[in-house]
């Protein structure tokens, strides 16, 4: 595992001459540096990588680092989505909810929320985003955003969130 960690740590492009790697965007971001965390994400935007596409389009979204754009938001996050990540997913459903960046389709609010869900679900609490995740959870929950409302669920994630591990990057 620790060997993977470190390989997967090591991800880098060379943009402008310099070498940037995601762990230092990943780290500036949490750190909420976010003009620093966007300028090596957007230099990483090509990669693929899912972590980066959510990050800028959380970015963009919330206008973290940089003029909020949420057609740009929606792209980005639809990438990352697309790859599975449960943060994406959660802001594209509120997106849709809104037609922030998109036109306002409930449908496709309801099935990103409710696929956040099922990925939400299974966070085993052990990762950057665990905060994030159990407290969008929370949020579905208490509204019924993709699911029945559900108070004690929403209780109990909300409760995981204000326990989360958010030093991960102190």
């Amino acid at each position: 595992l620790s060997v993977v960690r470190f390989i997967s740590d090591r991800i880098a492009v060379i943009s402008k001459g310099r070498i940037v790697e995601l762990a230092e965007a990943e780290e500036l971001f949490y750190k909420a540096d976010y003009t620093g965390a966007f300028e090596k994400l957007d230099a990483l935007e090509t990669s693929g990588i899912t972590s980066v596409q959510e990050l800028l389009g959380t970015s963009y979204y919330f206008g973290l680092g940089v003029e909020a754009d949420s057609e740009e938001a929606v792209a980005q996050l639809t990438k990352a989505a697309d790859q599975g990540d449960a943060i994406a997913m959660y802001l594209l459903g509120n997106a849709y909810a809104t037609g922030t960046g998109t036109s306002r389709d409930e449908a496709k609010a309801k099935e990103m929320y409710a696929k956040f869900i099922a990925v939400g679900e299974a966070d085993s609490g052990e990762n950057a985003d665990s905060g994030r995740i159990q407290a969008y959870l929370a949020d579905c929950y208490a509204y019924g955003k993709g699911t029945d409302k559900d108070i004690d669920k929403a209780a109990a994630a909300a409760g995981k969130a204000a326990s989360a591990d958010l030093t991960a990057f102190d």
